[in-house]
């Protein structure tokens, strides 16, 4: 159970796709396409069990389906680990499945944000925000680095030296919940301006995908 946990927590804590920053943080002593079989198969019990399913998750896991069955091998996998941990195993990876795929869509789009970024994290959008600064001094720059660094070093890892937020004092509890609501607003708003767009220039036939470029 503890390797589950592992992988279980460090997709959430990358996003669900992020492979190589996945792979790289278990240093499980497998293949790493075993790795992303087991993986699909955790993205299927959480969209089975919640009941408040995100469409981008919900997309992304039939996509998986289709392509996980014109792959023997990933079958084989995935049948195997089923046939010998879904009793043990599926109880415990469901629980809270509803935060849990919110958590995935939030990075799905933090990472099309960041991947299309020419020149992160200057470039990144902020939109602007009506919501309380974590602290007195925050600028516009701590909302980028919020962003990049949480697609760089994981979600909630804000202790980390590398976040470099304009802080005169250790981060506490009470301040790593306001760097998380912080990231939501910002996640939220760009979300918000990106479906305003989409619907403007839907009308006339076009389509946009969510990235650095569209959101500016």
């Amino acid at each position: 159970q503890a390797k589950i946990n592992k992988l279980m927590n460090a997709i959430l804590k990358f996003g669900f796709g992020r492979w190589t920053k996945i792979c790289e943080t278990l240093e499980f002593k497998m293949e790493n396409k075993n790795i992303i079989a087991i993986a699909h198969m955790l993205l299927h019990w959480l969209i089975d069990a919640s009941n408040d399913t995100s469409p981008i998750m919900n997309s992304i896991n039939k996509n998986l389906i289709e392509k996980d069955n014109k792959d023997q091998e990933i079958k084989g996998i995935q049948k195997q680990f089923i046939k010998t941990y879904h009793k043990t195993f599926y109880p415990h990876v469901i629980s809270g499945a509803s935060w849990k795929l919110k958590r995935l869509e939030e990075l799905h789009f933090i990472d099309d944000i960041c991947k299309t970024s020419t020149n992160p994290p200057e470039d990144i959008p902020i939109p602007n925000l009506s919501s309380s600064k974590p602290t007195d001094n925050w600028t516009v720059n701590d909302d980028k680095l919020l962003l990049y660094n949480t697609w760089q070093f994981g979600f909630g890892n804000y202790a980390l030296p590398e976040f470099n937020f304009s802080k005169d004092e250790e981060l506490d509890q009470a301040s790593m919940k306001k760097l998380t609501s912080r990231l939501h607003s910002i996640m939220n708003n760009l979300k918000s301006a990106f479906a305003t767009h989409q619907s403007k220039i839907h009308s006339g036939g076009n389509d946009a995908s969510f990235s650095c470029q569209t959101l500016k």
